[in-house]
């Protein structure tokens, strides 16, 4: 084989096993975030929703029970209100959303890490 294709084939191995490194050692890690939204657990109503400067412009919304700033997906975002109550129990990942008092949409967190 010549010379030169050996060295490109050798590059270009490099390069791809390093991608792939990098890919391993920086992904979020699914596991961890998932048990975090899991044990989650609250219930307010959305007093604010706006995209925050310093979470890269996030879409988030912040409840008038504990003042917390929850990031949401761009399709669940959306969908929200100001004045939309949100319940989510510790140990389940679905939301619900609650408009007038009665219950307008569920949504699965876990689809917010999944993607």
């Amino acid at each position: 084989m010549d010379r030169k294709i050996e060295k490109t084939i050798v590059i270009l191995v490099s390069i791809f096993i390093t991608m792939n490194l990098l890919v391993f050692l920086f992904k979020p890690d699914i596991d961890y975030m998932f048990v975090k939204l899991k044990n989650m657990n609250f219930k307010g109503v959305i007093n604010k929703k706006f995209n925050d400067k310093k979470k890269h412009d996030a879409e988030v919304i912040q409840l008038n029970t504990n003042g917390k700033i929850y990031s949401l997906k761009y399709e669940i975002f959306h969908r929200l209100e100001i004045g939309d109550s949100l319940y989510k129990k510790k140990g389940n990942m679905m939301v619900k959303v609650y408009k007038q008092n009665k219950l307008s949409n569920e949504f699965n967190l876990y689809e917010s890490i999944n993607h």
